[in-house]
C-alpha cells in the first residue's frame, strides 16, 4: 500500500494505515521516500513511516494499550536524547474541569490559549445544536409514551418488561431476542440528555471563550 498523501497538509491529515505484512510496510515506507520532498514533508515522512512501523509491530505481536503506551514514550526517549524524567501535556485536557489538578496555577502560551478559545466555541456551539435535537427527540417522546401508555396502562408498574433490555445475563439476553422474533412492542424510550448550559463542563467553556483562562493559569508573556 502507497501513500497518496503528497502535501504537507495532506500528510498532517493522513490517517497511518494499519499494515499486515512485511511486503505492505516496506511499500508504504518507500513510497514515503520517493515523493518529492520540501522541508515540511520530509519531516511528515519521517513521523508517518514510524507510526506505521509501530502499528505493524504492535499488530503482529498482539500488544496491549498499555504496552503501545510505554514503546511511543520510549521513542520520544530515544529520538530526542532525553537522559532523565519527562511528562506530554495533553492541553486538551484543559478544557475539562475534572483535570483542575494536573494545570492549576501553571502559565499557557499565546498559541495555546488562542486554540483553547476556539475549541471552546466549537463545543458550545456543537452542544446547543445538540441540545435543540434532544429537544425534538423529547417532545416526540413525550408524545409516544403517552400513547404506549393509553395502550399499555400497565407499564409504569412493569416498565423493566416493557422497556428494551440494558445489561443482563445470557439467559436474559436470550429472552430479549425472543421477544423481538415475536414482534413485542418495546416501550419509547427518553433520549438521552446531552451538555446543556447547565452543565458544568459547559460553564467551564463558556468561562474560557469570555477569556477566562482555567484553573487560574495566566497567559504566558515572552520577553
Amino acid at each position: 500500500m502507497k501513500c497518496e498523501a503528497t502535501t504537507e497538509k495532506d500528510m498532517r491529515e493522513h490517517k497511518v494505515p494499519w499494515l499486515k505484512t512485511m511486503e505492505g510496510l516496506t511499500e508504504y515506507i518507500q513510497s514515503l521516500i520517493d515523493i518529492p520532498h520540501d522541508y515540511g514533508t520530509a519531516a511528515y515522512s519521517m513521523s508517518l513511516a514510524g507510526v506505521a512501523a509501530f502499528n505493524f509491530v504492535a499488530g503482529s505481536l498482539g500488544t496491549t494499550g498499555f504496552q503501545a503506551s510505554c514503546a511511543d514514550l520510549d521513542m520520544i526517549r530515544r529520538t530526542r536524547l532525553i537522559k532523565g524524567p519527562f511528562k506530554i501535556i495533553d492541553f486538551s485536557n484543559m478544557l475539562y474541569p475534572q483535570y483542575r489538578d494536573k494545570f492549576h496555577s501553571q502559565p499557557i502560551s499565546n498559541d495555546v490559549w488562542e486554540w483553547l478559545q476556539k475549541i471552546a466555541k466549537e463545543n458550545i456551539e456543537e452542544a446547543d445544536n445538540e441540545f435543540l435535537e434532544y429537544l425534538v427527540k423529547l417532545g416526540k417522546y413525550k408524545e409516544d409514551i403517552s400513547k404506549f401508555v393509553e395502550k399499555y396502562p400497565d407499564y409504569y408498574e412493569r416498565k423493566e418488561y416493557y422497556d428494551p433490555l440494558g445489561m443482563g445475563t445470557g439467559d436474559q439476553w436470550e429472552a430479549e431476542e425472543k421477544k423481538k422474533e415475536s414482534g413485542f412492542e418495546f416501550a419509547p424510550q427518553e433520549p438521552y440528555k446531552p451538555i446543556n448550559s447547565d452543565s458544568p463542563v459547559y460553564k467551564h467553556w463558556l468561562s474560557i471563550s469570555k477569556g477566562l483562562p482555567p484553573f487560574n493559569c495566566y497567559i504566558e508573556t515572552i520577553v
